[in-house]
């Protein structure tokens, strides 16, 4: 009664020639296309946790532009400094101020691509851990799957066992959108949301290296089932679901696109700031 993954059994009697009743088999209050549903919604709702978490932690690095801590505001007040300096070019303390706030503009650049940057190397660790995660599960898998379809242990035991490998599957769709096809035998296979094979008869290997550091230039390893890529601009079946496609969408295309945008802020500065020669026609570059 309080295990989430018990499913409610039900004993099937028999009545023999004689009169004498026997437990004939267990059944199970089951339904395969329920059950496929739920994995689906798992992998959704944990790939949206992770982005939602990611998400909010970029929001605060950037600040909403009505927030006076945020880059939208120490831009505007960069701005406001140099139209007060402009009417007055020759007060060193609006001159001063004018250095405070391009430093200030200068620091939350530098300090959100930092936190930026560390956020998708967190990324990047969190899916080597998913990686472990998924092995061990698809490894636990094996155990249980073989029992039942080796028919292993009494009637009551096989219908235990079934309750385990669907509490597998599911913590397994928490990590990796999957999808499952029953066999004969009730043998279960595993793929994943795109069709690569996860367990058919033993698991498949998943295979991931971390990128240590992870620059905001590198692009971060792939994550491998049986050599074919999941993940990543070089990914022949992609992945988008569960904990792992959460954190390989945040890795590989959140983070790296907000970092373009802070390079694109960053651009605008040093071009409207750059010193430019006086002379017309001019014959010196920008500085």
């Amino acid at each position: 009664a309080n295990s989430e993954h018990y499913t409610r059994k039900t004993a099937q009697v028999q009545v023999l020639s004689g009169g004498a009743p026997m437990v004939s088999s267990i059944g199970r209050s089951t339904d395969r296309q329920l059950l496929d549903k739920l994995l689906q919604a798992s992998s959704d709702v944990a790939a949206k946790g992770i982005m939602l978490d990611a998400l909010s932690q970029m929001s605060d690095l950037t600040g909403d532009p009505k927030d006076e801590r945020s880059i939208a505001a120490a831009l505007g007040q960069l701005q406001n400094r140099l139209r007060t300096y402009e009417t007055n070019p020759t007060s060193g303390i609006l001159a001063r101020d004018v250095l405070e706030a391009a430093r200030s503009v200068a620091s939350k650049l530098n300090s959100s691509a930092a936190a930026l940057n560390g956020l998708r190397g967190e990324a990047d660790r969190s899916m080597s851990d998913a990686v472990d995660q998924i092995n061990s599960l698809l490894a636990q898998f094996k155990v249980v799957n073989d029992a039942v379809t080796r028919g292993q242990g009494s009637m009551s035991e096989l219908a235990d066992t079934l309750d385990e490998r669907d509490a597998i599957l599911k913590n397994l769709a928490e990590l990796i959108g999957i999808r499952t096809s029953v066999r004969a035998n009730n043998d279960v296979v595993i793929f994943t949301e795109s069709g690569a094979v996860l367990f058919e008869t033993k698991p498949r290997r998943v295979d991931f290296s971390m990128t240590t550091p992870l620059l905001h230039t590198i692009a971060g390893s792939a994550v491998l089932i049986d050599g074919i890529p999941v993940t990543g601009e070089g990914a022949t079946m992609p992945i988008t679901r569960g904990t792992l496609g959460g954190l390989a969408t945040i890795r590989d295309r959140t983070t790296p696109q907000l970092s373009r945008q802070l390079d694109q802020i960053a651009a605008g500065l040093i071009q409207g700031f750059a010193e430019r020669e006086q002379m017309v026609p001019s014959t010196l570059p920008d500085v």
